[in-house]
């Protein structure tokens, strides 16, 4: 799942335009690298008695990015993640989500905004928090 995650957010026109590398559990030391990482949590949101569920996966989407003094590059970064939460918006609008095998997406939920995690010398990790809900068939 986790790799249609990705191309779905591959698909956002503020990761198009920034993203060098966009990996998969993997964020470079380079600015502009992106990555979507699976992070735990609740698997199950609501069981039905037939088997069937409403279903969770948590990721986080995080960048690396230039990092300095200067209040326009930070901005710039948060920003950056403000466009990538209104476009998960506009998809759910849409009825546009990752196509997965293993159920039938639902909605991409975003539980944060954007945060700086860390810095390391030049660059900073920002990131933000986004849940896949989708529903899977129970056994009848």
């Amino acid at each position: 799942m986790i790799e249609e995650v990705r191309d779905y957010f591959l698909s956002c026109p503020a990761i198009k335009r920034r993203a060098k590398i966009f990996g998969i559990n993997n964020l470079g030391p380079d600015a502009l690298d992106y990555t979507v990482e699976s992070v735990p949590g609740n698997p199950i949101v609501k069981r039905y008695t037939n088997g069937a569920a409403i279903r969770a996966k948590q990721f986080v989407i995080a960048s690396r990015e230039l990092h300095s003094v200067d209040a326009k590059t930070q901005a710039r970064n948060v920003e950056t993640f403000d466009a990538v939460c209104a476009w998960v918006e506009e998809q759910n609008a849409e009825g546009n989500y990752p196509k997965i095998s293993e159920g039938q997406p639902l909605k991409v939920v975003v539980n944060s905004s954007a945060y700086l995690l860390g810095v390391d010398g030049k660059t900073a990790r920002y990131q933000i928090q986004v849940q896949l809900n989708y529903f899977t068939e129970g056994s009848t």
